[in-house]
């Protein structure tokens, strides 16, 4: 009798609770783009157990047969790689609640390219550019959450507008689509350069170390 009251409690309570995070597009856009990405989550963490079972013989044998380099590469570019998965997840979940769903695709690569530009760039030991996974794994979710709304809106406030380039019927779709999203694309473009260029005169770092620092005052 007991555990049917508490049950019953913990119904009438958690109900409303996930009934209003049903409702908020934002949050309900999260839980549908981790649920996008989560193959990817699961097959990194899979290999990752692989690569670090703490048995000898077993990492004796796999290092042996060169299976240890191999095992490590799919976490690389699974877990490694999760904010850029995250961007794209949330943004096309956003775009088609927002009522785009003809446009997730393109808007969730916009995402990348905008959580790209936020990103800080590095150099190895030859001068050359280079991208570190320390900003773009988990460490980024923060920016690429962000990163994700924000993209999603502008493209949301774009369209309401009707500020779009339409091609004629006669254009394959693919295409019209396309040229459908270039002023989006370009609008977001600027904002996440004047974003970051705005950071960079007020000293702020990137936008992880504004969040990490955010995180710690709260």
């Amino acid at each position: 009798m007991k555990k049917s009251n508490l049950l019953n409690r913990l119904e009438r309570t958690l109900t409303p609770l996930s009934e209003k995070i049903s409702a908020n597009i934002y949050l309900s856009a999260i839980s549908d783009g981790f649920m996008l990405i989560l193959p990817i989550i699961l097959v990194g963490a899979l290999f990752s157990l692989l690569s670090g079972v703490d048995i000898g013989p077993y990492q004796d044998w796999i290092s042996r047969v060169g299976l240890k380099d191999a095992l490590v590469l799919v976490p690389r570019f699974t877990s490694d790689l999760l904010s850029l998965y995250i961007a794209f997840g949330i943004t096309y979940s956003l775009t088609k609640k927002m009522g785009y769903p003809q446009d997730a695709a393109m808007t969730g690569t916009l995402s990348i390219m905008a959580f790209l530009i936020l990103t800080p760039l590095g150099s190895d030991g030859d001068g050359n550019l280079v991208i570190p996974f320390t900003w773009i794994g988990g460490s980024g979710v923060i920016t690429a959450m962000l990163s994700a709304f924000l993209t999603a809106k502008i493209n949301d406030f774009i369209q309401k507008r009707g500020w779009v380039i339409r091609m004629p019927e006669s254009v394959p779709e693919i295409i019209g689509r396309s040229f459908s999203v270039l002023i989006p694309a370009f609008l977001i473009a600027v904002v996440f350069l004047l974003v970051r260029a705005l950071m960079g005169w007020l000293g702020l770092g990137s936008m992880r170390q504004v969040s990490t620092a955010w995180r710690t005052w709260l």
